[in-house]
C-alpha cells in the first residue's frame, strides 16, 4: 500500500491532477450480452453498438425465401412467405446499416442490426438494450432469458 507521499509522487511522474475514480467507459471494451428466446427460437448478443440475432428455420433457406422488413425501432422478418418474428424492438437501429447472412448449413438466418446511440455519438452503458423485442403488454407468458458473457 502506497502512502500519501508516494502516491502524490507517482501521481507527478504520471502528470496526472488527481488520482482517476472511475474508469472512462467509452474506451472500454464492448461488454456482450447475450439470451435466448426459446419459445420464438431465436439468440441475439449485443454489445453497445451493434446486436446479432440468430433465427432458426425448420427447413433450408435461400435469399429467395426471406423477407425483412427493418425500420429503426421495428423488425419484420418472414421465412418460406409466413411471419417467423415481428416486433418492437427495445431501441432504435440503422435500419440502412443494418444487414442479415444465412449460416452456413442453410438452416438459420444471422441479423446484424446497427444500433443507434441514445445519446451523442458516442456508445455507453445506457446503449445496452438487455432484450431484442420490447416485451408485448398483453402477454404475461413473454420470456426472454438473458446470459452475461
Amino acid at each position: 500500500s502506497l502512502n500519501e507521499t508516494q502516491e502524490t509522487n507517482l501521481l507527478d511522474d504520471l502528470n496526472l491532477k488527481e488520482q482517476p475514480k472511475f474508469a472512462n467507459f467509452s474506451n472500454a471494451p464492448p461488454i456482450p450480452v447475450s439470451g435466448q428466446n426459446t419459445k420464438l427460437n431465436y439468440t441475439w448478443t449485443e454489445t453497445a453498438t451493434d446486436i446479432t440475432i440468430c433465427i432458426q428455420s425448420e427447413s433450408h433457406l435461400s435469399p429467395t425465401d426471406i423477407h425483412l422488413q427493418l425500420k429503426s425501432k421495428y423488425l419484420e422478418l418472414f421465412f418460406h412467405n409466413s411471419l417467423r418474428l415481428s416486433g418492437e424492438l427495445a431501441g432504435f437501429i440503422f435500419p440502412s446499416q443494418s444487414t442479415w447472412a444465412i449460416t452456413e448449413d442453410r438452416l438459420a438466418i444471422e441479423l446484424f442490426l446497427t444500433k443507434r446511440p441514445t445519446t451523442g455519438e458516442r456508445p455507453t452503458m445506457a446503449d445496452i438494450w438487455a432484450s431484442v423485442f420490447l416485451p408485448p403488454s398483453s402477454s404475461p407468458h413473454y420470456s426472454e432469458q438473458q446470459t452475461n458473457s
